[in-house]
């Protein structure tokens, strides 16, 4: 596996990105979001008035975004650097994708959660169904799978997070 790093710019402000050459999804989400612009609202009626709305909130503190399914940061680096005073929770459940994560959003106000997302705190096993390194799957470990589960990772709810998100 061979990482590389790119520049990229966003809101006027210069990033070095790093990715893996042979992914797939590495290639994908970064055309989806630094090429393709695809989470730009900007130019969208609503999308003003989101901002709009972020802008006025966050005067009184920093606004939560949770990025879920971050994959290397793509999205959460977009959000971080377009939502000024926010506080962006990053979730992700492969560990490779996770530690790119890392790397790509340091320095910004971001906590990387390597775990899943679920509607309980606990554990679920992690599938790879053949999508690449951004089509991961999460499912509940239960009587039928508990015996012959391989990869498990932390999950964390909604409710945990709102609560407090840097004591998951």
């Amino acid at each position: 596996m061979r990482i590389t790093s790119e520049r990229f710019e966003i809101n006027g402000r210069e990033i070095f990105f790093s990715y893996r050459e042979d992914s797939i999804g590495d290639k994908g989400m970064i055309g989806q979001i630094f090429h393709g612009k695809d989470y730009a609202v900007h130019h969208w009626r609503q999308g003003m008035k989101l901002i709009e709305y972020h802008q006025e909130k966050s005067r009184e503190k920093p606004s939560l975004i949770v990025d879920a399914g971050a994959n290397i940061g793509c999205s959460t680096v977009f959000f971080a650097m377009t939502f000024e005073n926010s506080f962006v929770f990053s979730i992700e459940p492969d560990i490779m994708n996770w530690h790119l994560l890392e790397i790509n959003t340091k320095g910004l106000n971001v906590f990387n959660f390597y775990g899943a997302i679920s509607d309980f705190d606990g554990e679920l096993e992690l599938i790879d169904p053949g999508l690449s390194d951004w089509g991961y799957v999460t499912q509940e470990i239960n009587g039928q799978n508990a015996e012959k589960k391989k990869n498990v990772v932390k999950s964390i709810s909604m409710k945990t997070i709102l609560g407090d998100p840097l004591d998951p």
